[in-house]
């Protein structure tokens, strides 16, 4: 507006003399009226544009003073028709505040100014001395024409300044939130790295991280007094020069693939200090997959496992030397076990012998002596080396078909003797529900049948002995049993009950004089049943007697899911021919024992004193059994088997008998794996061998030709 006051002064200088005085040139009243009217004019509008920019009156104020400042120009022009494009320009300027009602005011100005002038001094708005009263309109008509079409562009504007601050704001606002959002992750970024930092540096593991090659970008303060190196040294490859040359080839290699398949490492080696101390380490590592799914590095952990590595080296170490006592415990067991048994053999098996010649009466009960101290003996013998089985771990069960209710009563037939002589009865009761065959270990169940029941009447003197079995549970695949010897003897205090069944324990301190045993009894009783999953126990009043019992879960035997076990035979083989028996033993005793029974058998004996002996007697006698014994010089046992069944191989198999002294867990296995038919052990009872021959006497013949 400054501009246009200025540019109407120039008209009027220029200009307006010549439209309003002709060629006159002197200074025009309109100069006068431009310069003061233009500045009364122009004033105010910019006055307000400079204290109040923003505020309606303002724009109001401009757009009036703009069309007066309009219409001062059309009048220093003499109403020029020129002039009066000036008023369109205007507008259109006055358009720019975007703001229709400011279009309002400035036509308002218009039509107001172009009425009265063109009423009353027409020439000063058209140019003429006389005008039509209705002109004013035509103008303010253009006016309101160009209004419209400024006033739409204006609302258009507005709606696309609108939307354009609108998107802005939106921006500003998104803008805004994610620079805050990058300042709060870029403040957890740098307190997360200064917690893994401080956390690292105080970790009592090694904590390293490595690019995606595999070079080393980090180590923390652990590694590095692992290690014995600087963080500079530890970086890049120099890490591996802390690792121990004997190591470094697998170590390298399995880092280098794992580097080139981004997998997981789990390694251990040794790390060497500078110092030269060794210490272990295990190393463990997982990759770091970015966001594009592509490896970029490795984080991982170095824990020092020297201590644990001792540990279990000396763990190791221990274990092998407790094997290796187990071992030679379990040699020892064979060797005595078979050392005994030769000589027991020898002494039970000549006092039943000696009994078995006319004696005097005296002669007769000395000979009984020796044989019931033998026997006494045998099974103090029998107990250590059970228990020393069960300890060892060699004791183990054989579960086979079996009747239950025979097998007590086997055992009360076994010491009917016994209890005779003391005038004590013994009476057996059996469950009628308990089934007819069950599944378990006949042999041991007797076992621990015969150590209660012999306590019982050990330390029975009058009265008698109850051996019985319940059922405590039935199903159609399951029983529990409880057996039970109840005795009528002296009892045991209720202090001794609690460790009754501990090994070489009794009730006091005399009972050993007195009635004799190891004390081993019970406690292998015990362990007998807890092998075999049951549950044993006492209730005694000292002078009322005693119950002992143990509880056993037994499979109920299908009709014909296992094969029963072996019975005994009789003892005699703006029937028929004498069996003939080839005896191979190198012990001269033992011999004469085996020999002498086998005669009250029927038989007619050879005997070898070795397996070479036997081999060469049986190539040129065919003999009906062979009792072989398992120990022998030149050619054992075993070999003389193995060779016999070579060459007899599809012409005849003798069946060959073990009688050994070796009672070991295994020795019946092995005799088997050599080739022999059967097993006895020594001293060898005369009921087993005349079992025995039983079994196998009718069994030797030719092999039958093989078909092709």
């Amino acid at each position: 507006m400054v501009l246009q006051w200025l540019a109407g002064i120039v008209v009027a200088l220029v200009i307006s003399p010549r439209t309003w005085s002709g060629i006159d040139s002197l200074i025009h009243v309109h100069v006068w009226a431009a310069l003061f009217l233009g500045a009364a004019i122009t004033i105010f509008p910019v006055t307000l544009v400079m204290l109040h920019p923003a505020e309606s009156l303002t724009r109001h104020s401009v757009a009036a003073g703009q069309m007066l400042t309009s219409a001062l120009l059309i009048h220093l022009t003499g109403g020029r028709v020129e002039t009066h494009f000036h008023v369109f320009g205007s507008l259109a300027f006055l358009a720019l505040y975007r703001d229709w009602r400011v279009l309002l005011t400035a036509t308002i100005v218009v039509a107001v100014d172009h009425f009265l002038r063109g009423t009353w001094w027409p020439q000063s708005v058209f140019g003429v001395l006389s005008a039509n009263p209705w002109r004013w309109v035509e103008h303010a008509g253009w006016v309101v024409f160009e209004d419209l079409v400024l006033i739409r562009s204006c609302l258009q504007g507005v709606a696309e300044m609108r939307q354009i601050a609108e998107r802005q704001a939106s921006l500003e606002a998104a803008h805004q939130t994610l620079e805050q959002n990058v300042l709060e992750r870029t403040r957890e970024l740098r307190a997360g790295e200064e917690r893994f930092r401080s956390l690292a540096s105080s970790s009592p593991i090694g904590i390293f991280e490595t690019d995606a090659k595999g070079l080393t970008l980090y180590v923390n303060e652990h590694w590095q007094t692992l290690a014995g190196q600087t963080q500079e040294r530890s970086l890049g490859t120099g890490w591996s020069d802390a690792v121990h040359p004997e190591d470094r080839s697998r170590v390298l290699a399995t880092w280098a693939q794992s580097a080139r398949s981004g997998g997981e490492i789990s390694l251990q080696f040794r790390l060497r200090r500078p110092n030269g101390e060794v210490r272990w380490v295990q190393v463990r590592s997982r990759p770091l997959i970015n966001s594009e799914k592509v490896l970029s590095g490795h984080v991982g952990t170095v824990e020092d496992i020297t201590e644990s590595r001792n540990a279990q080296a000396a763990l190791e170490h221990s274990k092998e030397a407790a094997e290796a006592a187990s071992r030679a415990k379990g040699d020892f067991l064979a060797t005595m076990s078979h050392e005994i048994r030769t000589p027991m053999n020898g002494v039970i098996g000549m006092a039943g012998l000696l009994l078995d010649t006319p004696l005097s009466s005296e002669q007769r009960d000395y000979a009984d002596s020796v044989r019931r101290s033998a026997e006494s003996l045998m099974t103090i013998i029998n107990d250590v080396l059970d228990l020393s089985k069960i300890e060892a771990g060699k004791m183990t069960v054989d579960p086979i078909s079996f009747d239950l209710r025979s097998a007590v009563h086997d055992v009360a037939e076994l010491l009917s003797h016994r209890a005779a002589e003391k005038g004590i009865r013994i009476a057996v009761h059996c469950d009628d529900r308990l089934p007819p065959r069950v599944v378990g270990d006949p042999g041991r169940i007797r076992q621990v049948l015969v150590n209660l029941a012999g306590n019982a009447l050990k330390f029975t003197d009058q009265g008698q002995v109850n051996l019985a079995v319940y059922c405590l549970e039935l199903a159609h695949d399951r029983v529990r049993v409880r057996v039970s010897v109840q005795d009528t003897g002296i009892g045991i205090p209720m202090s001794q009950l609690d460790r009754i069944f501990e090994k070489f324990t009794q009730a006091d301190a005399s009972t050993t004089r007195r009635f004799g045993g190891s004390g081993l009894g019970l406690a292998i009783s015990k362990q007998l049943v807890d092998l075999m999953g049951g549950e044993i126990g006492v209730s005694s009043r000292p002078g009322e007697g005693s119950t002992f019992w143990f509880t056993l879960p037994l499979p109920v035997a299908a009709s014909v899911a296992l094969p029963a076990a072996a019975e005994p035979g009789p003892l005699s083989a703006r029937s028929g021919p004498p069996t003939y028996v080839l005896l191979a033993d190198d012990n001269a005793i033992n011999q004469k024992v085996a020999a002498r029974m086998l005669e009250r058998l029927g038989c007619r004996v050879d005997i070898a004193a070795n397996g070479h002996e036997a081999i060469s007697m049986l190539q040129r006698t065919p003999y009906d059994l062979v009792f072989m014994d398992c120990h022998m010089p030149e050619m054992d046992g075993y070999a003389a088997t193995a060779e016999i069944r070579k060459r007899q191989a599809g012409i005849r198999h003798t069946p060959v008998i073990a009688m050994t002294a070796s009672a070991m867990q295994g020795d019946r296995e092995k005799c088997l794996e050599a080739g022999m038919d059967d097993y006895l052990t020594k001293p060898v009872a005369l009921q087993a061998l005349a079992s025995a021959i039983e079994r196998w006497a009718q069994n030797s013949a030719p092999e039958p030709a093989s078909v092709a």
